[in-house]
């Protein structure tokens, strides 16, 4: 039987990266396509999933976060730089880039 160390990591990452493609890579483009999307409701449907997607990532930051500070050798390990890249760029994009997208997004709609 294999045993995985941190579970809920696991699931959460693959989760987070699923979520992230789907919505990315799939809805971003599909919905201009769909009959009766306008150039003036796209960018309203895109605002309200990309503000979603953040709340539903800033859920997994904190539950790999948890399972890792329940650690006891966390801090001793190298997995704390593989979790500060992701979440630094989560930073990034939640303080910065999603602001001025939504400023944008405000000037079409």
């Amino acid at each position: 039987m294999i045993t995985v160390k941190y579970a809920v990591v696991l699931i959460s990452v693959f989760l987070w990266i699923g979520f992230v493609c789907a919505i990315s890579f799939i809805k971003a483009w599909l919905k201009f396509r769909a009959p009766g999307v306008s150039l003036a409701i796209g960018p309203g449907i895109g605002r309200l999933v990309f503000s979603s997607l953040n709340k539903i990532e800033w859920v997994f930051a904190i539950a790999i976060a948890a399972n890792y500070f329940l650690e006891r050798n966390f801090f001793k390990s190298n997995t704390l730089l593989v979790f500060v890249i992701p979440l630094l760029v989560l930073n990034i994009q939640s303080f910065w880039l999603l602001p001025e997208l939504d400023a944008r997004a405000e000037l079409h709609i």
